[in-house]
């Protein structure tokens, strides 16, 4: 639940930096407080996931960003699911609109209302009409008081997100969204899941978290390689590792960018060639899985 006080300054906040006219000029990604949101993954997630048997895996922890790290992992059948970013915005996004939409649209409807851009007039329509009525009023009033302030710019209007994709793409890196029956299959296991936000970067997981069958830093190591030196990323990883994961579960530490091949780095335990995800055994014996 978010304080009614910290609802006011989200607000307040998002839009004075994507409803004013300043902010047309800002494009870009933005790690801040109030950075933009992913529309969707951009990772190819279909891959990743499908390296992982999360037959006996009840519990994750994955940054929000899109929303579509955890809700791949709610279709896979995990129940519990923590989720951080640095961005509140992310909340408001994946947890206020997505996640409902998914409960309340049909598939053919979730894809129409989120190709391209979701707040295209005719979209804004739709989502006040159908995925506003039913989110909880805490996400309600942020966005209605958000659509209200874009109204007032005219037809050139910023964007809350770092980059929209086609429905292609869309349905090319998400297992939920192969077709029909698997958003179906996510629908069904939502009923069921527990999913959490919390406001934080990777710095802190190690304190705020417990421990968890699966963890997706997504592409937080790549973003950091240039700001930070190697070791200090390290060590963040190693942490992560020690005290959040649990025996026997795995953690994905990078991520594989769409269909593209990415190098691997030389971040984890001091190896040469360091898959992007790695398996904790008993004695603390690391085991990485190759590429299938």
């Amino acid at each position: 639940m978010i304080e009614v006080s910290q609802r006011k300054k989200d607000i307040n906040e998002v839009i004075k930096k994507y409803c004013s006219s300043s902010s047309l000029k800002a494009i870009g990604y933005d790690y801040s407080e109030y950075g933009r949101a992913y529309h969707f993954t951009n990772e190819h997630l279909i891959e990743l996931y499908n390296q992982i048997d999360f037959t006996n895996y009840q519990t994750g922890l994955c940054v929000l960003s899109s929303g579509d790290h955890a809700f791949n992992m709610i279709y896979k059948g995990i129940e519990q699911i923590d989720t951080f970013d640095s961005s509140r915005l992310t909340e408001y996004y994946a947890l206020g609109i997505k996640k409902t939409a998914i409960e309340v649209l049909n598939y053919r409807e979730f894809l129409t209302l989120f190709s391209n851009s979701l707040f295209r007039n005719e979209n804004e329509l739709a989502l006040e009409k159908y995925v506003l009525s039913c989110t909880s009023e805490e996400y309600k009033s942020f966005w209605i008081a958000f659509l209200e302030a874009r109204k007032k710019l005219g037809e050139e209007k910023p964007t809350i997100f770092t980059i929209c994709r086609d429905v292609g793409i869309i349905r090319g890196n998400n297992l939920y969204l192969q077709s029909e029956s698997a958003y179906n299959r996510l629908k069904d296991n939502l009923k069921y899941a527990r999913l959490t936000y919390t406001n934080a970067d990777i710095t802190a997981v190690s304190n705020i978290f417990g421990t968890y069958n699966v963890i997706n830093l997504s592409n937080i190591i790549s973003v950091l390689d240039s700001y930070v030196e190697p070791a200090v990323i390290h060590n963040m990883i190693k942490i992560i590792y020690d005290h959040n994961l649990n025996q026997n579960g795995e953690m994905i530490y990078d991520y594989k960018y769409m269909e593209d091949v990415i190098s691997d780095d030389e971040y984890f335990l001091g190896v040469d060639y360091a898959p992007k995800i790695i398996r904790k055994l008993a004695g603390d014996e690391v085991a990485c899985l190759q590429k299938r």
